[in-house]
């Protein structure tokens, strides 16, 4: 049997560690916002007890005063032709009747920025107006950050308290893949399969799918 032979281990002398010690002013300690659109009226979100602080983004409940950025976040998501239906500008009173007027509406913030917003409401009329349905949008340089997780978690928790059963999707681009891939693990299930659904201005007609979630079950992607 071999065993090997215990080498001495010579250790470098140890070096004084020197710290530089500067002076910053509070401004200069902060981090700087990403870029985003622009709130006009501020609001104290810290202190609001409806808001939800989520890392260095605030969730709080939509107000009239949102709807310049909300319009303005709209209209540049809508520009992209990668998601939402318009093809056209998207009018001003859109965001009061479709979005402010909703049964919940909840944007994200980072101080007067708004980062992404969502709305809910029931997915049809009368005898299904248990199952809901909801709108997530994210400003492009807001993306990847996970603030998409956030909004469509929140929204999840909201329509359950609500008294949803289910929650359906109705039209979720196969080409959107990162969404597909969020809402999967989340728990929501592809239940529907549409051909030549959309189109969009690249990738020409293509295919879209109606995501389900049942709200009773314990949420998942925890």
């Amino acid at each position: 049997m071999h065993i090997a032979s215990r080498l001495p281990v010579r250790r470098k002398p140890r070096q004084r560690r020197t710290e530089r010690h500067t002076t910053a002013t509070p401004r200069e300690l902060r981090r700087e916002p990403a870029p985003g659109l622009t709130i006009r009226h501020r609001h104290k979100l810290l202190s609001n007890r409806r808001s939800v602080i989520m890392n260095d983004f605030v969730l709080r409940g939509a107000t009239s005063a949102d709807a310049g950025a909300m319009l303005a976040l709209l209209r540049s998501v809508a520009s992209e032709g990668d998601s939402l239906p318009f093809m056209n500008d998207v009018e001003s009173g859109f965001i009061d009747s479709q979005w402010l007027g909703a049964r919940g509406c909840v944007v994200a913030c980072r101080g007067d920025l708004l980062l992404g917003m969502y709305r809910y409401g029931a997915n049809m009329p009368g005898r299904g107006s248990h199952i809901a349905t909801a709108t997530f949008l994210v400003s492009r340089h807001s993306r990847g950050q996970g603030l998409g997780r956030a909004l469509v978690r929140h929204c999840i928790d909201s329509a359950r308290a609500s008294g949803f059963r289910a929650m359906q999707f109705n039209q979720v681009l196969a080409t959107n893949t990162a969404a597909l891939s969020l809402y999967r693990s989340l728990g929501f299930k592809r239940v529907g399969r549409i051909p030549e659904a959309f189109a969009h201005p690249r990738d020409g007609y293509v295919t879209a799918y109606v995501m389900y979630l049942d709200l009773r079950q314990p949420r998942c992607g925890d």
